[in-house]
């Protein structure tokens, strides 16, 4: 009662030390030599190097004209776009404030508690922005906190970014993407589920797993082939995108506009106290913007369509492409979809990871047909139990391993529980707890894996 939600997470946040970032990293400049920082500048200026690399070079982007492709799909031409006093004060007013403030300073709060007194000027500047093709230069630097995804936690390589940007650039861009996000979602293709309105990684899991499912019953075999893309959303060409952006049937203001939008951007990295200083992003779509998902899912959204023989089903970049194998000539089918994808891919700049790359043969049969598939001339490893989207997926289709995994991860929450609220006796407060930290691992996906024999219901 009267409790900050924020601040009373906070307590787990703090209590568990491997969120730290180490005094000491370094990062690897060739198979054995390693560059180090002992300080919290120098550590700065590492990250902010290193995130920075990631980043490919697009030719002069200035030198694009809108007018440069000849307009090709549909019939529905966005040029323009003006917003309305009630479109600007809608997203101050329902902006989180909780939400981390950018490069700027300015928190959600302010922003939110005087939506009705700025939103007049605000309308007048944002409109002034779209009309004249102009981002303000200020509105596209972003601030980079690493944060530690696995294995070794003094190695640079070991982090992502996540990047705050500026909140009335953010306010801005969900202006605008509510004006354009029916126009291009309508041409999103069927077999995306990320970031799309109604569809989520669940979504995903029953399309495929229904249709394996369905044909596991028939005694098929099924094959799956799982690909990686490497540093996806930050590989993106931004000419490339302004032509898909012309394809999608954008152009005259709102295109150039665009065009402002992607050109000099920069970044900066603050850790440990210290900011570095800002370097230029050359490449991706903006990390942690409004309009960000949208258009990684408009470039990449032709790259479905170069699988003729197979079903292929995406997660913004998680790609899998799946086919029933009847006879080998299938298995080739199969393997002439995987050598088109990975053209179409690799001409987009979005390059896969052939050692992650992965095959797992599905079916019950005695007589599998075990065709070895290749990527770029490097065979793709075959596994027995492949981890897609957080469940366990077997070759057999069954969810021993999920269920044995959840059960172990619930387990281990419900441990760490334990030692930390025994001075908290507060029914509501412990049940939050456990809906939170314990049931959410029995419950995710559960339509997919849940278990039906007795022996996994114990």
């Amino acid at each position: 009662r009267g409790l900050n939600p924020k601040r009373f997470w906070s307590l787990f946040k703090f209590n568990n030390k491997t969120r730290n970032i180490p005094q000491k990293l370094s990062l690897k400049v060739t198979e054995t030599k390693r560059t180090s920082a002992g300080n919290p500048a120098d550590i700065a200026a590492l990250f902010n190097n290193y995130f920075t690399s990631i980043f490919t070079t697009d030719p002069n982007i200035e030198n694009y004209s809108s007018d440069a492709l000849p307009y090709q799909y549909n019939n529905t031409i966005i040029e323009d776009i003006t917003l309305s006093e009630a479109d600007v004060f809608s997203v101050l007013h329902n902006l989180d404030i909780n939400k981390a403030q950018g490069p700027d300073g300015i928190p959600a709060r302010l922003l939110k508690e005087t939506a009705r007194q700025i939103a007049p000027s605000l309308t007048v500047l944002y409109n002034k922005s779209l009309n004249t093709d102009v981002l303000p230069r200020d509105w596209k630097l972003a601030n980079v906190v690493p944060v530690h995804k696995k294995d070794n936690k003094e190695h640079v390589e070991n982090y992502r970014p996540i990047s705050l940007l500026s909140l009335i650039s953010k306010a801005l861009e969900r202006c605008v993407f509510n004006k354009i996000k029916d126009h291009v979602f309508e041409q999103i293709n069927n077999g995306q589920h990320g970031f799309v309105p109604r569809k989520y990684c669940v979504t995903k899991l029953i399309e495929v797993f229904e249709y394996i499912g369905r044909e596991l019953d028939l005694g098929k075999q099924v094959d799956v082939i799982y690909l990686d893309m490497s540093k996806a959303f930050d590989r993106v060409s931004h000419i490339q995108l302004l032509k898909r952006l012309r394809d999608f049937g954008f152009g005259g203001n709102i295109l150039n506009w665009f065009r402002s939008y992607l050109k000099d951007r920069r970044q900066q990295t603050t850790v440990l106290g210290a900011t570095s200083s800002a370097l230029p992003v050359t490449s991706g779509v903006p990390q942690g913007s409004i309009l960000g998902p949208l258009l990684f899912l408009l470039y990449q959204n032709n790259l479905l369509n170069s699988i003729n023989h197979s079903k292929i089903t995406t997660f913004a970049d998680d790609t899998k492409i799946y086919k029933v194998i009847n006879v080998n000539a299938d298995a080739s089918a199969m393997e002439n979809d995987l050598a088109n994808f990975q053209t179409s891919s690799a001409n987009a700049n979005l390059l896969l990871n052939t050692d992650k790359c992965k095959t797992l043969r599905i079916t019950r049969k005695r007589n599998k047909i075990d065709h070895i598939y290749k990527l770029q001339d490097s065979a793709l490893k075959t596994t027995d139990c492949e981890r897609d989207f957080g469940v366990w997926t077997s070759s057999t289709l069954t969810w021993s391993k999920q269920v044995l995994h959840q059960c172990a991860q619930a387990n281990k929450s419900l441990g760490y529980i334990r030692r930390s609220t025994i001075k908290i006796k507060t029914i509501s407060v412990r049940r939050t707890l456990y809906l939170t930290l314990v049931r959410s691992h029995l419950a995710y996906a559960s339509q997919v894996w849940a278990p039906q024999t007795v022996d996994l219901i114990k």
